[in-house]
């Protein structure tokens, strides 16, 4: 798909003690087909070797690492929000992946809504991959306050979600709380245009 302009996408990513997996995190992101996006990278006092690791992709100028003291995920999505300038917005969890026509799926397909929900893979320890989750005609079919509300087929997760930046102007995650996500959820798709497609594009670590 040919654009008029390219819309810069943030990709925010959290990350404390994930040397493990955060290099895989990043790759995925390094891979994406659309290449106008920033990374909006919060090391949230990671003390093992996160930080050198992450250190190792920041050549590449969309990359931007912040260093914070830890102050758990709520504040590092929140410090992520503040720093970052893309017209749109999707979360990546550290120790997660995304498939490299991610990006590109849903700025192609998020035309005059506020937000995307996809479908998402699991992966285990022995690199096997579930089924999707989502049914996207079963979400159509629900109202978009009874979805919030029971927060079982749609989940309150950040990630999985492609969102106009606009969309958190006046919601913050709230600090020091359990279950942070499920406290913006239906403030945050409360009167939303929301789209929902079956795509496989986010791969989540279980």
């Amino acid at each position: 798909m040919k654009f008029k302009y390219m819309p810069m996408i943030s990709v925010i990513v959290t990350v404390f003690n994930l040397e493990n997996y955060i290099a895989d995190c990043l790759k995925s992101i390094r891979k994406q087909i659309y290449t106008d996006f920033e990374v909006i990278i919060i090391n949230d006092g990671s003390t093992d070797n996160s930080e050198k690791i992450i250190n190792s992709f920041i050549d590449d100028e969309r990359f931007k690492l912040f260093n914070t003291e830890n102050r758990g995920v709520s504040e590092a999505r929140n410090t992520a929000l503040d720093l970052s300038s893309g017209e749109y917005i999707i979360f990546v969890d550290g120790d997660d992946m995304i498939t490299e026509d991610c990006l590109l799926t849903c700025i192609s397909t998020i035309e005059n809504n506020d937000i995307i929900v996809f479908n998402y893979k699991k992966l285990n320890n022995k690199g096997v991959i579930s089924k999707s989750k989502y049914n996207s005609n079963n979400l159509r079919a629900k109202s978009i306050d009874t979805l919030c509300i029971e927060a079982i087929e749609l989940e309150p997760n950040p990630w999985g979600k492609f969102y106009k930046s606009n969309s958190f102007i006046g919601i913050k995650y709230p600090k020091g709380i359990l279950y942070e996500d499920y406290a913006i959820f239906y403030r945050l798709f409360k009167g939303k245009k929301v789209k929902f497609i079956d795509d496989e594009l986010y791969i989540y670590r279980i």
